[in-house]
């Protein structure tokens, strides 16, 4: 195991035998006319949660990336991320409060796309979600909804596309 300094605690690498899957999804584009898939994985504790997405065309893994520290840090009820590889759409994933009942990207052409989220994922008391976005749209921020009225937005960073 490998252990790093990230923020101001001590974090340990969740090692990817570690990881289960939490969710996934369909990808609203095709790659060489062939359906594209999403696998959210996560394994640690609420102090060093890894999350990542993971993208497949059949059996072929083309991507996979994610984040870890804190489930969720205090006083916010979601974590996102945001990320793309070359000859892929943008991909948005959050884990959220279970309090959350919706999950809204904000793209910088001005479209609103729901995260696809999962139920409550018991073993780590989180929701996860993850989408893509449609071809020419980049993130630029996210929205956590609660019984209909926005909780909490946050700017998204916003990736370089890969080139």
């Amino acid at each position: 195991m490998t252990k790093g300094r990230e923020g101001v605690g001590v974090v340990v690498k969740v090692n990817a035998d570690q990881l289960v899957q939490v969710w996934a999804g369909t990808a609203g584009v095709k790659v060489d006319d062939q359906p594209i898939r999403w696998v959210i994985v996560a394994g640690g504790t609420a102090d060093n949660l890894q999350t990542t997405l993971r993208v497949f065309r059949g059996d072929k893994r083309l991507a996979g990336s994610g984040f870890r520290g804190r489930s969720l840090e205090p006083g916010t009820v979601i974590h996102p991320w945001s990320g793309q590889s070359s000859g892929l759409p943008f991909f948005v994933m959050a884990r959220v409060n279970p309090t959350v009942t919706d999950v809204v990207v904000t793209t910088d052409l001005g479209i609103d796309v729901r995260l696809d989220m999962s139920g409550t994922v018991d073993r780590f008391g989180l929701r996860f979600g993850a989408t893509d976005l449609p071809e020419g749209h980049r993130p630029r921020a996210i929205t956590a909804i609660v019984d209909g009225e926005t909780s909490e937005t946050a700017k998204l960073h916003e990736p370089t596309a890969p080139g």
